[in-house]
């Protein structure tokens, strides 16, 4: 290669950095810039092959051309090379096979070279309040290293990556930054992330000390107050009067009569007979709820005494018609509690029996004009409640759910508008659920 063709200073950057086996990155980026302007090719494509005797003369000189050429590099890699690896390609070796057989040989190194650039890439984060210049300095570089070795990874994955990096004080810019659809080199993106750290820094100091500065200040309790009139005349000037006491409760007398055990002398809430009563007779600390089920409906029964009643047949069996009532019905009816009986099932009904809620349903329709049937329908309602108050669903305890449905349907059979009725049912491991 004719010093004239190549600067001394393209030269030196291979002469100061030969291979010695450790540098093999490096040393082929700088033999890649050198060989930039026409030769670079030279690297990357073997030598033609050699032609006839008889062939052309033009193609005798196209490769004598490309022979002084491959001469010249390999030449200059031989050159930039450290004595024991020159002995081994001082064979007259073309330049493309000297690359083939140097990328073998140190294939390896670059590979692990490539993963630990990559991780601290990926692994380098900036310290909330450390300076955030020589940050994106050190990963620019390992982009930079990442494109010598061959493995650029791009522009827009790279900001990303510096972006990512940041901590969260930096949340607002990196918000702006994807809002606005910015652009910008990692040396703009550097300048631009400086100027965001010093108004970081200023608007943190500012509210610094406008936290000290703005702290809230109490008043001395009383100092406002004024004097009111009405005092007494003996009553020293600023001196708060005191509240008075308040008075205490007052208990329950000797002649107080308890509501539930109609003893003397103390409250309903604090009878000993009521109390133990609400507790569960089988468990420790705590309230049954099956003993409060039983405690609501044995209150609506009693309320109503409906104890001595003897057992009436199921009025759910067919549908109850809307004619009217004769007037001596009527007026027996206006003496029964049939809308006072029908409100004190539905919250029966809402609290702890949600089983009640069909028939209830029936049976609320004839609020306004019952008849006897209906009367009889209540009192049904209230018997069910009475027989079933320790009964409860009980589901089958195999491990996979069964769910099964049911359904009965009549053409036809409503008196009053001829209308079909339906009903289902669904259970699961044998307990009905809807």
């Amino acid at each position: 290669m004719e010093p004239t063709n190549q600067p001394f200073t393209l030269r030196s950057i291979l002469e100061k950095d030969k291979l010695n086996g450790t540098n093999y990155a490096d040393w082929i980026h700088n033999l890649r810039i050198v060989l930039r302007e026409k030769k670079e090719d030279i690297l990357d494509t073997p030598l033609p092959v050699e032609p006839a005797d008889n062939a052309p003369a033009a193609e005798k000189n196209a490769y004598k051309k490309a022979c002084d050429a491959d001469l010249e590099v390999s030449c200059l890699m031989l050159a930039c090379m450290e004595t024991d690896l020159q002995m081994q390609f001082d064979n007259n070796h073309a330049a493309y096979d000297m690359i083939v057989a140097l990328n073998d040989m140190f294939q390896t190194q670059a590979r692990t070279e490539r993963f630990n650039v990559s991780k601290a890439f990926v692994e380098t984060k900036l310290a909330e309040g450390a300076a955030v210049g020589p940050h994106v300095i050190k990963m620019v570089g390992y982009t930079q290293r990442l494109e010598k070795l061959g493995f650029p990874i791009g522009l827009e994955l790279a900001t990303d990556f510096i972006l990512a990096s940041l901590p969260p004080s930096y949340g607002n810019f990196i918000s702006n930054y994807h809002m606005h659809g910015a652009e910008k080199g990692l040396n703009e993106l550097c300048g631009t992330l400086k100027t965001t750290e010093a108004d970081i820094k200023k608007g943190a100091g500012s509210s610094h000390v406008m936290a000290v500065q703005n702290k809230p200040r109490f008043k001395k309790r009383g100092s406002s107050w004024k004097k009111k009139k009405g005092k007494a005349k003996g009553e020293a000037k600023g001196e708060n009067s005191k509240p008075n006491p308040p008075a205490p409760k007052a208990g329950p007398t000797a002649n107080t009569e308890c509501y539930h055990c109609k003893g003397k002398g103390h409250w309903k809430r604090n009878c000993k007979l009521y109390l133990e009563s609400m507790k569960d007779s089988g468990g420790k600390g705590h309230i049954s709820e099956n003993r409060m089920k039983r405690l609501h409906a044995d209150g609506l029964l009693t309320s109503f005494d409906f104890e001595s009643y003897e057992t009436c047949e199921a009025c759910l069996l067919g549908k109850m018609t809307k004619a009217p009532f004769i007037a001596d019905e009527r007026n027996r009816m206006s003496k029964v509690p049939y809308a006072s009986a029908i409100g004190s099932i539905m919250y029966t009904m809402i609290c702890t029996r949600p089983d009640v809620s069909y028939a209830l349903s029936v049976a609320s329709r004839y609020q306004a004009n019952p008849g006897e049937s209906h009367w009889t329908l209540a009192k049904n309602i209230l018997k069910y409640l009475r027989r079933t108050r320790d009964v409860f669903l009980v589901y089958g305890g195999e491990e996979e759910l069964i769910v099964n449905g049911y359904t009965d349907a009549s053409f036809q059979t409503d008196t009053d508008d001829s209308q079909s009725q339906s009903g289902y049912v669904f259970t699961i491991n044998g307990g009905a659920v809807s």
